[in-house]
């Protein structure tokens, strides 16, 4: 399970650097993986927590 969600964590981190939001990039993943795969929540979630150590905030 660990490396499934570093899996995922590393495609929102791409798509997020590509200039997706993380609405666009769930559906990118749930497009290739299910709709299960993880919620509107937890890739927002990853996307705050992206833009926070980009921009060298702690968190």
């Amino acid at each position: 399970m660990e490396n499934q969600s570093e899996h995922f964590r590393n495609t929102l981190l791409f798509y997020y650097r590509k200039g997706k939001n993380a609405v666009q990039a769930r559906k990118k993943l749930c497009a290739v993986y299910g709709e299960d795969v993880l919620s509107e929540r937890q890739c927002q979630n990853w996307f705050s927590k992206f833009r926070r150590r980009l921009e060298g905030l702690p968190g």
